[in-house]
Parts: C-alpha cells; structure tokens; sequence
C-alpha cells in the first residue's frame, strides 16, 4: 500500500522500479510554435562548419496523447569549431497541427552550457505528445513525425543549423474508464470503503503506474488512499487493454493534507499515475460525489403512519431507519420522540424505546436497520403548553448511554398534523332481528362504544328513538353503564345491551322504519356526539309474512329462482302444519310456482315456533305446472301466500307479492 498521497507532501517508494530512466518534469515554450518552414530554415553556422544530428533514438516510437513522457537520445556532429548559442528542441508534427514535444533545451556537452563543441555531442532528451503543449492543431491517434532541431540564437534571432525525424505513433491516452465505489457515504475517521477501477490502455505497456486517492472538499484535500496496480503483470505495470483493479478509500482527518473534513457533500478523486523513479505523471482522474458523515449511528429517516395525531387521542406508528457506518455493532442505544408548536407555544414527550433491530436490546447493526415505535400528542405527557389542532413537529432523538450519562448521536424532524381530542363514539349496533313486532315482544339490542380519548367522559347518555312517515318516536335510553360509573365512558371500548318495542300507541304502524341511536353528554347542555342508524322493518303482530326476497327477478319460462322468506308467529305456541303456497300471475294466468311447509332452524316440518322464522324455497314459472292459462315472456307477479292446515281446511293468514319478469329459455 502506498502513503496518503503523491508529490512533494507524500513520499512514494517504487524499489521494484528503480531500474527505470531517469527524467525530468516537461515544461512548455512561451510562444507556439510552428511546423519548421522557410522562416526557420536549416542554415550553415556561423563558423563556416557543418552541424549535422547524426542518430536520433527515442526509448519507444509509440507516444500516448497526454500521456507519461519517452526518453531519447541524440548525438549531434559538429565539423567546425564550437558553436555558441546551441539549443535541440523537439515537436511533433501530424498533418497541419504542429506541438511542441521536447522543451527548448541548452546542448551541454563539453561542460559549457549552449556551445556546441567540435566533433561529436551526445545528449538525452524527454518527449511527450500533449496537445496543451505549445503550437497548434490537434494530435489524434494514428502515425504522426517527431522532429528534433538543432537552433542556434544570436541576438534573439534562431536559426535551425540540422534537424532529424523519425516516424513515431500515437495512441490515445491511457484512462481510467470506470470507477465504482461500494457506498458513496463515508464515515470520517471510520473504516474504509472498497473501489473498483476499469483502467483503459490502448497503446503500448505502462510501467511504473499506481493510483492515488483525495477526499476534497472546499479547500480542504485530504489523502485518501493509494496502491501499486496489479493487471496480471509485474507490480506496477499496465499492459495493453482494460484491466480492473481495486483499492479502498478513507475519509481521515489524519490523513496529509490541509483542512479538516466535516459531515456533508464531499469528492473522492482519484488519480492514475506513472512514475520513472524521478518523475510522476498524471494519467488520468477521476471523481466520485460523496457524501461524508460522521463515525457513529444515525438517523437517515423517519415515516409517520397516518401523518395527523389526534390530540389525547391513539397512537401513531413511527417507522426509523437508522445507519451505523462504523462498521461494529453499536450498544447503549434508544430512540426519545418530542411534538412541539413553538407557535402556541407547547412541548410534550411523545413515547420513545429502546433501539430494537432483532439484533438485541439496544443495539444497531453495523450498516445499519429499520424500527418501528408508536408516539402519541397527549397533553398529559411530561412538557409544557397545551396542543391545539394544527401543524406540529415531531422530533425523534438518537440517545446513546455509554455509562456517563446520555448522549445524543442524532435527530431527525418532520412535520405533522395535530387534530381536536377524539369523543367517544357509537362503533356498532346490533339488533335481535331487524323486524320488530307492532304491539309485539320487545327486539334485543347491543351498541358498542369506542373511546379513544385517554380521557374518560362522564355524564354520557344514550336514547333510542323509531323514525317513521318524518316523525320520530322515543323507545329508550338513559346514562351508560360501562362497569364503572353510572355515565362514564372510559378509554377504549364499552357495550350496552337492552330492549326497545314498537307500539301502536305511539304513533307507529307496520312498514319499513329506521332505528335512531345517539350519544350524547348531559352536563349544563346537551352535546351530541354521535348518530347512528339501523334501518328496520315493523311487522303486524300477527301471523305474516315480514320478508320475501327473491334472488333474482327475471325468472326463464320452464325453471325457478330461489327465494328468502320470514314469517312470524305471534303467539307463545307452536304452530303445525304452516306452509307457503307460491302462483305465477300473469293476466287472466295463474299457475302454480311451488309450495312447501315451513322448515324453521331444522326443525320438524310444518311447526312454526313463536317468533320469526327464515327459510327458503323456490319460485317456479312453468306452464306444465297445474293452474289454467299460458304464461308468456313480460310482466308477471310471484305470489306467496301463508296458510294454516287444520287437517281439512286451509286457511289464509297473508299474501305477498314480488313483480317479476318473465323471459323465453
């Protein structure tokens, strides 16, 4: 592994690559240049003599567009005597675009700087092919001609006493062509987070390559991680193709570098460099939006379920995500939840629990968990003021106790709805049978109440009344009984059971009628809480029929619909031999639809018992059934009348009559 960072702030030791070439930093010219042409024309020294470069040599003829830079060589011939002024100076040309690729450069070869002594000169170089270098045009991949000038200056004029080409290519520049890191969140000073690069090469082998990592952010640059790469070859070196090499990054505050790292957006750069041993060069670069946050279990966030609390009123299901980028299980741990209206103002505790992720009491993961706990807006709770129905915050704080008391690792806020106190209420009504009997024994029934007010109401009365032709008629109530006080309805669920008739006295008759139920507090006023209804149907007390439901009204000539008949036997004696007799009418039509004896709870046939009775049967339409006349697709009436055999006779008691429609098979 290598240090923090390279450059000048960080020392990088390449021992496996000290055998490569030394070389030096490349630097441009102040002025583009230009492919040699007539103005810079290879011209005969001063001294008379001849310059010539008799070899030019580069350590590869295959150059990476901003890529690491090569070495060469030159040994350049001198006929005459020492030539001052005497520079070699190298570009690349490639079509029109001409840059510069070997800074302008002194001779040195017989210990004086810039003279050109007689004889032979050898020199090493370094070239590049950038196209940030002086000149002009841009450089491609593909075949392209290095040239190297010897210049002579003399008062501030150049002269090109030999120049020499060689033919070289290009490639373009070697990049990191991907980077994926494990997670985008990094804890600062906590563990690190695995990188995956895809390193892209399309010239010739790199040496010397490794990779090195910065968390930035704002003026601060913090070493983050380096290595050596390993692609299948020898440490360090990047063969031709794409290579996948992986490393970790940190975020550290003690890491090189100027600033200090806080909790908030942040970039992960990473670098792909080459090194000769004396020279490092930037390959390529690559940056990741990260996002940095603290070394300890977190909140990311809250959902409240349903979103309105109502005040005293039921809980409300909170659902915590929590993150613990640490990397170990963390203990000591709860959750403290607070609703506020700093506009009333009022504060109250809105519950809290232990941290339960299933990894045990207390503990979040590492990585972290979800959790869920109920919170409530009650006036009650520890805090101040008094809620009033409107927007509300409700804070949830992470609390860790280490043993010297609590901490708070994190908090996290989101708006809510406050809503009035909840009064009791009528959740259900029950009835003995929807038919009651006129003048009849009484029908049974059971309200439920529900309270979900942690407060219990006192004073609470209920009162049943008959709704019937616009008028109502009082048939019962007084205070509840809940087991407790006579009128107190405390919190959660209370039933009442009792009676109510229907008489004839007050005004109501047989027919369809509704079952008015209401709630309501008796205290210096009458406040009504609540309204409930159930419909009902007032039966004659009388032997009747008080229901018949067909199944369906559309009957097919040939077959028959099944049916739902109620009859009710006033007395306090069973009645034998009951039965129902069903006619298909239809005009001047009658045929016989079906007959059968009463059947009531399974009991002997024919016997109705005191009381109402619900069996079923069918209604047929066919003419082969006895009866005089035809019957005919259209408008028909299934009659269902209830008879009494008394072993001779039978006599009618009621009829009812459902219209139907006849159709063809």
């Amino acid at each position: 592994m290598l240090s923090d960072r390279p450059g000048t702030r960080y020392l990088l030791l390449f021992s496996a690559l000290a055998a490569a070439a030394a070389c030096s930093d490349r630097t441009q010219l102040t002025n583009p240049l230009t492919p040699r042409d007539g103005n810079r024309a290879t011209a005969a020294p001063t001294s008379g003599g001849k310059v010539k470069v008799k070899t030019l040599q580069l350590s590869s003829n295959t150059l990476s567009i901003d890529g690491p830079t090569v070495n060469g060589n030159v040994t350049i011939g001198n006929s005459a005597s020492p030539i001052d002024g005497v520079s070699i100076h190298g570009l690349i040309v490639q079509g029109s675009a001409s840059r510069e690729a070997s800074a302008q450069t002194d001779v040195n070869c017989a210990g004086t700087l810039a003279t050109l002594p007689g004889g032979s000169c050898d020199m090493t170089f370094v070239a590049s092919a950038s196209n940030s270098g002086n000149g002009s045009g841009t450089l491609v991949p593909g075949s392209a001609v290095f040239e190297l000038d010897v210049v002579q200056t003399v008062g501030g004029v150049e002269t090109v006493l030999a120049s020499k080409t060689i033919t070289i290519t290009l490639v373009a520049p070697v990049t990191i062509s991907g980077l994926v890191l494990a997670s985008t969140e990094l804890a600062i000073d906590g563990p690190s987070i695995a990188w995956t690069a895809t390193l892209s090469n399309p010239g010739t082998i790199q040496k010397g390559v490794f990779m090195q990592g910065e968390i930035i952010q704002g003026a601060t640059v913090k070493g983050a991680g380096g290595a050596t790469i390993t692609c299948g070859a020898a440490l360090g070196t990047l063969p031709p193709g794409t290579c996948t090499f992986g490393f970790t990054v940190t975020a550290s505050n003690s890491a090189a570098g100027p600033g200090t790292l806080i909790p908030g957006p942040a970039t992960f750069k990473l670098q792909l460099l080459e090194s000769d041993g004396t020279t490092t060069t930037v390959l390529d670069t690559r940056t990741v939006d990260v996002t940095l946050v603290l070394d300890q279990p977190r909140i990311t966030s809250i959902d409240v379920n349903p979103r309105n609390f109502a005040i005293d009123g039921p809980t409300t299901l909170v659902t915590v995500v929590f993150d613990n980028p640490t990397g170990t299980a963390v203990s000591g741990l709860r959750l403290a939840e607070t609703i506020s209206q700093p506009s009333v103002p009022a504060q109250h505790a809105a519950g809290g629990a232990s941290v339960s992720c299933g990894a045990g009491d207390g503990i979040i993961p590492a990585g972290g968990c979800t959790m869920s706990l109920p919170a409530e807006a009650w006036n009650s709770a520890p805090g101040t003021g008094t809620f009033i129905a409107q927007i509300a915050t409700l804070q949830v704080d992470l609390i860790q106790n280490t043993g010297g008391g609590d901490q708070t690792l994190d908090s996290e806020s989101t708006t809510v709805g406050l809503e009035p106190p909840p009064t009791p209420i009528i959740s259900g009504i029950t009835l003995g049978s929807s038919n009651v009997t006129l003048d009849g024994p009484a029908t049974g029934y059971t309200i439920t109440i529900k309270n979900q007010n942690i407060n219990t109401f006192s004073k609470m009365n209920l009162t049943l009344s008959i709704l019937q032709g616009g008028h109502g008629f009082g048939v019962g109530g007084g205070q509840v009984a809940c087991g407790g006080a006579s009128g107190d309805i405390p919190t959660g669920t209370c039933t009442i059971t009792g009676t109510f008739s229907a008489t004839s006295a007050a005004g109501l008759v047989a027919g369809a009628a509704t079952l008015q139920v209401q709630l309501f507090q008796f205290s210096t006023s009458i406040t009504i809480f609540d309204t409930e209804t159930v419909p009902i149907t007032i039966v004659p007390n009388a032997l009747s029929i008080t229901s018949l439901q067909l199944e369906s009204t559309t009957i097919t000539i040939g077959s028959y619909v099944n049916y739902t008949v109620t009859v009710y036997n006033p007395t306090n004696a069973n009645l034998s031999t009951v039965l129902v007799q069903g006619e298909m009418i239809q005009g001047s039509t009658d045929r016989a639809a079906g007959g059968t004896n009463v059947v009531c709870n399974g009991g002997p046939s024919g016997v109705l018992p005191p009381g109402f009775c619900t069996f079923q049967f069918i209604a047929v339409a066919s003419n082969s059934d006895a009866g005089t006349g035809t019957l005919v697709p259209g408008a028909a009436t299934f009659q269902l009348t209830l008879l009494v055999f008394d072993g001779t006779t039978d006599t009618t008691y009621d009829v009812k009559n459902v219209a139907v429609t006849l159709v063809n098979p």
